[in-house]
């Protein structure tokens, strides 16, 4: 679908400074970051608001 403006970012292509999407994929999965068998953090510790834990 065409923009009604294009974009003017230069970090993306002509195409997605030109079209939107005709629909959004929203992909959910597990994961975390691990170390030397530490676990820094996970999917599950994100607060509410979406913040990364401290």
């Amino acid at each position: 679908m065409p923009r009604d403006a294009p974009l003017t970012n230069p970090h993306l292509s002509e195409d997605q400074k030109r079209f939107e999407a005709e629909c959004i994929v929203f992909v959910e999965c597990a994961w975390r970051l691990d170390r030397d068998g530490f676990i820094a953090c996970g999917w599950q510790d994100f607060a509410e608001s979406g913040d990364m834990p401290q």
